[in-house]
């Protein structure tokens, strides 16, 4: 017996373009959940939270550009590690910009006084459970690219 064409693929393909697009929106997703619980003092955190995809699009500069003008003495991070012509298709990044942004996610000691001890920051999460809201929605989004 000889098979001629299976089709597997163009299905291969098909799975592949879906499950890329399931990246794209939930990273976009995961961007706007967490800029709707940042902390907000000036904007400029929240403003830094941006998105670099593979390959196709990111909105990390556009990000920093915002969050630049909500408050030009903010420290920001000039780039994310990687660019998107490193990243897969299948890969994403949603990175905060300010510098400060990992203080306010996991709390901190601030500093130290001679008449109470350490001083500190108690955490306002937004990026974990801002992760927390979105994995459901991938894990089920990519369920949903495999054929029955």
């Amino acid at each position: 017996m000889r098979v001629v064409n299976n089709g597997f693929s163009k299905l291969a393909k098909e799975t592949h373009d879906r499950a890329s697009m399931v990246v794209r929106k939930c990273a976009f997703d995961l961007q706007a959940k967490a800029q709707t619980l940042a902390a907000v003092d000036t904007g400029a955190m929240k403003n830094s939270i941006g998105v670099t995809t593979g390959g196709v699009y990111g909105d990390y500069e556009k990000a920093l550009a915002a969050a630049q003008a909500a408050n030009p003495a903010a420290p920001l991070f000039a780039t994310v590690q990687d660019k998107p012509s490193d990243l897969t298709d299948l890969q994403a990044i949603v990175a905060v910009g300010a510098e400060y942004g990992i203080y306010v996610e996991m709390g901190h000691v601030v500093g130290l006084t001679a008449e109470n001890g350490s001083v500190s920051m108690a955490a306002r999460p937004f990026m974990g459970p801002a992760a927390d809201a979105i994995e459901p929605v991938f894990e089920q989004a990519m369920a949903q690219v495999l054929p029955r």
